[in-house]
């Protein structure tokens, strides 16, 4: 013999406004029922209601009042008429879908739900073809779930859309155009992604992404674009801007410093296009300059490096190699 399962639930809580509350799952596929009802000078109507199946029409159920002298059936409304107390109902009709609507006019309500069940039969499931299915459930309460979690589960949102609650709350949302997420995502391991149109990641609108990883070379304004070639030929970084801002700009927080080119072996570091035509007006390196002789000790040289500044009033290169300013003669 199996051991009676008995499940309770809050229906309301010093409900102060017009509510109608659907039993969770559990409370559902219990024949027998009680509900406590606690009024705080409640006035207004309760009425414990039931189906069938969800395409009908929602009837009240037949209810027996608990502890007074003449007990007595009725499928009325509970009526309360600026009450303060405390009644228990007995419904021991077994149609699922149950609700319980409550109309208020004046004061609050609590009500419990306790639910008694030695068999739980499947409730809104089918199992034909090696098909299993369930209700659509809701993101409050999915048709997936838990016993000892029932807000957390998997639900039906529409067509071809499906989604994962948590609490109560939407956490995922899976559905043929890609996949969303609400809160952070977040990998222990490695996340790759690939298609056909041009595997790419993107941060924001595909079309006008704030960061975007691709394997194509698609132009893109107002964003940052990071490029693999192909055989290991390195990646190309492109900062993109529709307005007059830096199109790249490397920026190194506090005091520490931005590196180019490879820090262990060396490398070329090419600025600019390369090599330029004697009319250009663009596609210049520039150096910083000061309007005299530099006087400042340069701070955090790395390791075999100098610094260099251009003098725009003698004309002249100077740089410091970790002991004093030397330069160039002046230019011509």
């Amino acid at each position: 013999m199996r051991a009676p399962q008995i499940y309770r639930q809050n229906v309301f809580t010093a409900a102060a406004a017009t509510e109608t509350k659907t039993l969770d799952s559990e409370m559902q596929r219990c024949p027998t029922r009680v509900f406590e009802f606690i009024t705080t000078g409640f006035s207004g109507t309760i009425d414990i209601t039931g189906a069938v199946d969800l395409t009908q029409t929602q009837d009240n159920l037949v209810y027996l009042k608990l502890g007074v002298a003449a007990q007595a059936t009725s499928a009325a409304q509970i009526t309360f008429a600026a009450d303060t107390g405390r009644y228990r109902y007995l419904v021991t009709d077994p149609r699922p879908h149950v609700s319980v609507v409550m109309t208020r006019s004046a004061g609050s309500i609590t009500a419990y739900a306790i639910g008694y069940s030695e068999v739980l039969p499947p409730l809104g499931i089918k199992a034909t073809a090696s098909v299993f299915a369930a209700g659509d459930g809701t993101v409050a309460l999915p048709s997936h779930t838990f016993t000892s979690d029932l807000d957390t589960g998997l639900y039906r949102i529409g067509a071809n859309n499906i989604g994962i609650a948590a609490n109560g709350a939407k956490v995922l949302d899976i559905a043929t155009t890609g996949l969303g997420v609400t809160g952070t995502l977040s990998a222990s391991g490695a996340v790759s992604t690939s298609s056909t149109a041009s595997g790419a990641f993107y941060v924001g609108a595909i079309s006008t992404p704030v960061f975007q990883v691709d394997a194509s070379i698609a132009s893109q304004v107002n964003g940052i674009r990071l490029t693999g070639r192909a055989n290991g030929a390195g990646c190309d970084i492109a900062v993109q801007s529709s307005g007059s801002n830096d199109d790249l700009r490397l920026n190194a927080l506090g005091t520490g410093r931005v590196n180019i080119g490879n820090v262990s072996t060396g490398g070329v570091i090419l600025t600019g296009p390369g090599a330029l035509a004697t009319n250009a007006t663009t596609g210049f390196t520039f150096f910083p300059t000061c309007a005299g002789t530099p006087s400042g000790v340069p701070s955090s040289i790395p390791t075999g490096g100098v610094a260099f500044v251009y003098d725009t009033t003698a004309h002249k290169i100077w740089m410091y190699d970790g002991g004093a300013w030397k330069s160039t003669a002046a230019l011509t």
